[in-house]
């Protein structure tokens, strides 16, 4: 008998479930903070505002909201309350950055990581689950 993602799903309680969204989204910030650390005051291979800033930090925001989707599945058990916080308190997150860099970033820039930031958030969730559902179970 094939099992669905929605029969391996095990409840979770809301203090971890919110604990979960909260630790991946610190992960995303840790990273995104990192990253533009690296590539544009260490490393100077960027420049705030230029072309090549707003790709690269697109394609690494991907990369890191898609794994701190992964990650707060992965804690919280792919539970979709714990998915939900995350999408909702990313997107309100992401606003809040939009709104401080308005002025340092072209308008397209900041208008992609307000919609890049939830689905990437639930893509990596979204993996998670299928990942988690693909994967053998022991004999029941």
């Amino acid at each position: 008998m094939a099992q669905t993602a929605e029969a391996i799903i095990a409840p979770v309680g809301v203090p971890r479930a919110l604990a979960a969204a909260v630790a991946a989204l610190v992960l995303v910030v840790a990273l995104m903070i990192a990253t533009n650390q690296l590539l544009v005051a260490d490393w100077h291979v960027l420049v705030v505002g230029s072309a090549a800033f707003s790709a690269a930090t697109l394609a690494f925001a991907a990369l890191w909201h898609a794994l701190g989707g992964f990650v707060c599945a992965a804690m919280a058990r792919d539970s979709p309350l714990a998915v939900a916080a995350l999408l909702i308190l990313g997107f309100f997150m992401m606003a809040g950055s939009v709104i401080n860099t308005w002025t340092t970033v072209p308008p397209f820039y900041s208008l992609a990581m307000l919609l890049l930031a939830p689905a990437f958030l639930w893509l990596g969730a979204a993996l998670h689950r299928r990942r988690r559902a693909a994967a053998p179970r022991p004999p029941a």
